[in-house]
């Protein structure tokens, strides 16, 4: 598993616990290494990334989880309606981030944050979407850009062009766009249930489909 998730799950987990990892996998020091391979000049960073104590004792950075952006349906359940947000209410949201002065960021920028101390803005936030709905895509990304803001769109494959779902051309446009395309699986199995064969279609088989969809390196889950 890739080492940039184990920072990122430090603080996301304690915000919301509808996506979670196996973070037994993690080889922290080894991933490090990769990643620090990889930058130079100014932009360099430390060596070694910092443990655990310290991670956690920055300052934390919201991350906000939406699924469903639309009007409640009449007798719907609660347990639905806590997964949903109404377009108006959405909107509301966005606006209201941007009067107080917040900036969104992307994982990659969280992670260096809090693996090496990197600087981010004063007002950070991270906006994700799950589950590859249309109205993510229609509403959710016009809304942002308004604002200037960029979000992280966690793609269910096995969904990809199916009615009310987003089409490959659209998730490829939120890439190019400067949103963060990342894998969530490609059927919504139940990660706790996985086997050997799962791992390999569940994270393997959609990592690739959505690099070869978007032309880019995908590094979340």
């Amino acid at each position: 598993m890739n080492q940039k998730i184990f920072a990122t799950l430090l603080v996301a987990t304690s915000l919301f616990a509808s996506c979670s990892q196996n973070q037994k996998e993690v080889n922290a020091e080894k991933a490090a290494e990769v990643r620090k391979d990889s930058i130079a000049g100014e932009n360099k960073l430390p060596e070694k990334i910092a443990d655990a104590t310290t991670i956690l004792s920055r300052k934390q950075v919201p991350v906000l989880c939406y699924h469903h952006i639309r009007e409640f349906k009449p007798g719907e359940s609660e347990t639905m309606k806590s997964y949903s947000v109404t377009p108006a209410a959405f909107a509301e949201q966005m606006k209201a981030l941007s009067d107080s002065g917040y900036k969104t960021i992307l994982p990659d920028e969280l992670y260096n944050y809090l693996a090496f101390g990197k600087s981010i803005p004063e007002k950070s936030v991270m906006i994700t979407f799950d589950d590859t709905d249309l109205e993510q895509y229609t509403i959710g990304a016009a809304e942002m850009k308004k604002y200037g803001f960029k979000g992280v769109y966690f793609i269910m494959t096995i969904s990809i062009g199916r009615p009310r779902y987003m089409s490959k051309e659209q998730i490829k446009e939120l890439s190019d766009d400067g949103h963060q395309v990342a894998c969530h699986t490609w059927d919504h199995h139940m990660v706790t249930k996985y086997q050997q064969a799962d791992w390999d279609k569940q994270l393997g088989e959609t990592k690739v489909k959505l690099e070869a969809m978007t032309g880019k390196k995908i590094d979340y889950f």
